[in-house]
């Protein structure tokens, strides 16, 4: 599994390495909160003067002293500053990875006082549930011969004499730049 943040921002910290195991629900990283914090702030002081500006409308429009159009753009800009009040909350709330599930930690692509990109993988996640995952490098002439779900026998020098059953995920879709071999997961 691939972990992202939802949001841009500069990352307060990572506090997992490659290999870790960690625990579902546990936090793995954040993004620095000060710029997040002020979002939410503003859209909350843009909420409540669209509050007391509606309702001074309203009040105006019950004394037939405003027109309607002026309470329905009163109405409606309440309307937007609470989408953007929600919407600020949301982003606070996805500041933050945590693991979806209990796993081990693959690959560390981001460190604390980096710029990440919304969507970009700061981590690699194998879950426990996925099983183990297992990356190959193959050449061309035997990725051609591989298909997404096609069933694979592994052996590996670590365990002389066993074979595991795999299933090909995914293929790697440009050859790495020193070896020209493709990854197959």
């Amino acid at each position: 599994l691939e972990l992202s943040f939802k949001i841009g921002g500069v990352i307060a910290g990572v506090s997992v390495d490659e290999g870790d195991r960690v625990r579902a629900g546990q936090v793995l990283a954040t993004i620095a909160m000060p710029e997040i914090d002020a979002s939410v702030s503003k859209a909350e002081a843009a909420l409540a003067k669209a509050e007391r500006d509606a309702a001074r409308v309203r009040r105006l429009a019950a004394d037939s002293v405003t027109t309607r159009t002026q309470v329905d753009d009163a109405e409606t800009a309440l309307q937007v500053a609470r989408a953007d009040y929600e919407s600020a909350r949301f982003n606070r709330r996805y500041a933050v990875i945590s693991a979806p599930a209990a796993g081990t930690v693959l690959r560390r692509m981001g460190r604390a006082g980096e710029l990440a990109s919304p969507g970009a993988p700061v981590l690699t996640l194998a879950s426990a549930g996925r099983g183990t995952v297992f990356r190959a490098s193959v050449a061309d002439r035997d990725l051609v011969r591989l298909g997404e779900g096609d069933v694979a026998t592994v052996r590996l020098d670590a365990f002389p004499g066993r074979t595991f059953r795999a299933t090909v995920l995914e293929k790697g879709a440009a050859p790495a730049a020193m070896t020209g071999a493709y990854v197959v997961t």
